[in-house]
């Protein structure tokens, strides 16, 4: 399943690129690695998202109007850091399964069955991406939307 290990690790540097490239935007290097925090300012109930890196530095942006609360909570609950931190994770979780995924010598052995399953669920969010091999789908998974 090398394609399989390839294609996990070429959507995560997009992903990591995507949230590199919007952290940076402001060309402040803390921005892609501060969290992102939602405010509410309790005068006029504007809603604010926040990037602390410290108590100097502080920016806020309204979002009051343009945002739902729902739509901002997402947002920032998906801000650089934490993709950048969740990408990590995936790639840590990618190396070490990749050695047990098949072809393995031991059907006994839980541990290629795991390793292989693992890799196949964490390529299930890009599914749609024309690259992904419908082979790779885990069984008794519903097809995605539009397939």
């Amino acid at each position: 399943m090398a394609d399989l290990v390839e294609f996990l690790r070429a959507r995560l540097d997009e992903d990591e690129q995507v949230a590199r490239a919007a952290g940076e935007r402001n060309a402040d290097d803390w921005l892609y690695r501060t969290p992102w925090r939602l405010r509410v300012d309790p005068e006029d109930e504007a809603l604010a998202m926040v990037i602390d890196a410290d108590e100097t530095t502080r920016k806020a942006v309204d979002v009051t109007g343009w945002l739902v609360n729902e739509a901002a909570r997402h947002i920032v609950r998906h801000d650089p850091a934490r993709v950048l931190a969740d990408m990590a994770a995936k790639r840590r979780v990618v190396s070490e399964c990749a050695p047990y995924s098949p072809p393995y010598s031991d059907p006994d052995d839980g541990t290629p069955y795991f390793a292989d399953l693992i890799l196949r669920l964490l390529a299930l969010p890009y599914r749609e991406h024309p690259s992904y091999k419908q082979e790779w789908t885990p069984e008794g998974v519903v097809p995605a939307p539009g397939s």
